[in-house]
């Protein structure tokens, strides 16, 4: 079996079924701490793993909830207030981070591609 990598994985889906059963949907200005996210899955904060189910927990708030959760040092995770011009200001900068091409568009440049 020369060239067969077996990976040892579990699907991060697993631990985020978790934070929601123990958290639901968070409410605005409230602060979920390190400990509690720690006790509910069972991951060290030191471990890739945690990074990775954390960032799959707050997608999963922010595209079915509309819910942006950001780290406060030493304590946890806080619910951003989204209203007005902040939620517009935030899409923008978010499809600007998203969306950073690795070469100008077409449409960018003064050349145009050959018909």
């Amino acid at each position: 079996m020369q060239g067969v990598r077996i990976a040892n994985v579990r699907p991060t889906k697993i631990d985020v079924d978790k934070l929601i059963a123990r958290f639901g949907v968070p409410q605005e200005n409230e602060t979920i701490l390190w400990s509690e996210i720690i006790e509910t899955t069972g991951l060290e904060k030191q471990e890739y793993r945690f990074g990775t189910v954390l960032t799959a927990w707050r997608k999963h708030l922010e595209q079915n909830h509309d819910i942006i959760l950001y780290p406060v040092p030493g304590v946890g995770l806080a619910v951003a207030v989204r209203s007005g011009a902040a939620a517009a200001a935030t899409a923008c900068v978010d499809w600007f981070i998203i969306y950073i091409p690795r070469r100008p568009p077409i449409w960018l440049s003064d050349s145009r591609p050959p018909k």
